[in-house]
């Protein structure tokens, strides 16, 4: 547990160093996926991060569940990045893409282990989305992610002279 607020202090110091050079943003959203068995799985969250240059880095926090017993409810803090493609000439919309690691923490006392998760994604305000949580194994899922990132600076420059 040591382990993990070191690894938050950091990611939060990082943010606050970037902050000054890029737009601090934070993000609602939820995923909708199923694992490879077919079982839906609900994850509302949110982000709170920094974009500037292309890059994003944020602190995703969230809670997973589904109405199968087989799939063990659980809040979630990751550490995500990711960049925007590179504009071109054959492409008329630049995606993002990235991933993330972290921490699953059961929501219940039926399970009382901590595990790794992590996640890969790409789209703009709607992302194809993989986690993999390493618990009993992995257990993989897929699905769509929605949000929507809401900037907490605007700098619309100087009016007037």
């Amino acid at each position: 547990m040591k382990r993990s607020f070191i690894l938050v202090f950091a990611v939060i110091l990082i943010h606050a160093i970037a902050a000054s050079q890029s737009t601090p943003y934070v993000s609602p959203g939820v995923t909708v996926s199923w694992d490879f068995a077919g079982r839906f799985i609900v994850s509302p969250k949110v982000s709170v991060g920094v974009f500037g240059n292309g890059t994003f880095y944020n602190i995703t926090v969230g809670r997973s569940s589904s109405s199968s017993d087989n799939i063990y409810p659980h809040y979630f803090v990751e550490c995500q990045l990711g960049t925007l493609t590179a504009p071109s000439a054959f492409r008329k919309m630049q995606l993002f893409w990235g991933g993330g690691v972290g921490l699953t923490i059961p929501a219940s006392s039926r399970n009382s282990s901590v595990s790794l998760r992590c996640s890969a994604f790409t789209g703009y305000f709607m992302f194809a989305n993989l986690s993999l949580l390493f618990i009993n194994g992995i257990q993989p899922d897929f699905g769509a992610q929605f949000v929507l990132p809401i900037p907490l600076k605007t700098d619309y420059g100087s009016i007037g002279g």
